[in-house]
């Protein structure tokens, strides 16, 4: 019989060790990870635009990651794809813009304008995609390069 209770105890000794390491690990993957941006952001001010001929749609929104960091404003152009996940192409993306301070329009059928403030910083930006010409204003700086 002591037999039987010493491979109980040691079982549960098991499985309680294996529940308090298991605790440990989530609350320091919790820990680790409080600061990124999945499932931690907050998309804002979200604007949908449809071309003058109706041939292309674009979306832009402000996000905000955490309490501190600077938002984010993203804008991304129909692709005509009906499938999931492939209806929309990232056109630009802007760090460090204020909320609400980024602003689109079409100027024509294939002509979409961005404009935003300074400081912004200019992560990624397609000048023309999917046949839609996209203006930033204010411009890029040239590239001392060429």
């Amino acid at each position: 019989m002591t037999r039987l209770w010493l491979s109980i105890r040691i079982s549960l000794e098991i499985v309680g060790a294996a529940a308090i390491l298991g605790w440990c690990g989530m609350h320091f993957m919790q820990y680790m990870f409080k600061d990124f941006a999945g499932g931690h952001c907050d998309d804002t001010a979200q604007v949908k635009l449809t071309s003058p001929d109706g041939k292309h749609t674009v979306k832009g929104f402000d996000r905000v990651c955490g309490t501190g960091s600077p938002p984010f404003y993203f804008a991304y152009l129909s692709t005509g794809n009906p499938n999931p996940g492939y209806e929309y192409v990232p056109i630009i993306e802007l760090h460090g813009v204020s909320l609400g301070q980024t602003k689109m329009t079409w100027d024509g059928p294939d002509k979409l304008m961005v404009r935003y403030g300074d400081p912004t910083q200019v992560v990624e930006a397609y000048s023309q995609i999917l046949g839609v010409r996209v203006i930033l204003n204010p411009p890029l700086p040239e590239s001392k390069d060429r």
